[in-house]
């Protein structure tokens, strides 16, 4: 024998529930009325219970209550932010470039400059990273460039404080070292390697624009500071 289904067994026994109902003295019905009364409360409690057994139709949305809203408004969308002033420089809105060197008391200097080329005002801070790599008499030439709080010309401390570049201004800082004169390999390849922005610049270098320095050699580097526009 197979399974009866659920919904069956709970008709009959509402029915049968129903058939017991004794109604009170003077409001008894003409048996056909209750007949008719009878098969309408177990149509009714039949229906019901198939309702409440059976699967919901795939995609179908529960019934909504009376007070219930049709639907939850969504937020309204908001743009990201765009970039400010104030923001760090981006490599890519920024243009470096690099002078001839050119003696300063008993130190060579070398001014890096940084133009701004984006549509926004972005800030420079401390001091960049600097190296340059090359080749003196066929070995590997590597100059680790260390910062200087200390201004070389005056020996007072420099101020370090952030930059802002607007649109088409710029900003610089310059490197120095002791000239090693005729012991640097001016005729050999050199790259100079400048971080700004969280990336790396680099730049390879014109032999005039070649640094005079071996690979024991010393250099310093102060912060950006602006460029005053005259």
């Amino acid at each position: 024998a197979g399974w009866t289904p659920l919904w069956l067994v709970s008709a009959a026994t509402l029915a049968s529930t129903v058939a017991a109902v004794r109604l009170p003295p003077g409001r008894r019905v003409a048996p056909a009325a209750g007949s008719v009364l009878g098969t309408v409360l177990l149509c009714v409690a039949a229906a019901q219970t198939v309702a409440q057994l059976l699967p919901a139709a795939p995609g179908a949305s529960p019934p909504l209550l009376a007070d219930e809203p049709e639907g939850t408004p969504e937020p309204p969308a908001v743009d990201a932010p765009g970039p400010t002033i104030g923001d760090l420089c981006h490599p890519d809105e920024l243009i470096l470039e690099t002078s001839v060197p050119e003696p300063a008391m008993s130190d060579v200097v070398a001014t890096l400059t940084l133009t701004n080329e984006g549509e926004r005002t972005c800030r420079v801070e401390g001091f960049p990273t600097v190296s340059l790599i090359g080749q003196v008499e066929q070995d590997d030439l590597t100059l680790q460039v260390r910062v200087s709080e200390v201004d070389p010309a005056g020996g007072g401390p420099v101020e370090i404080e952030p930059v802002e570049i607007a649109p088409g201004d710029r900003a610089l800082t310059q490197v120095w070292w002791p000239s090693w004169g005729a012991a640097a390999d001016l005729a050999s390849p050199q790259q100079l390697r400048i971080g700004v922005g969280g990336s790396t610049e680099v730049l390879d270098l014109p032999p005039e624009r070649r640094w005079d320095v071996v690979q024991s050699a010393e250099a310093w580097v102060g912060p950006w500071r602006p460029v005053e526009e005259g």
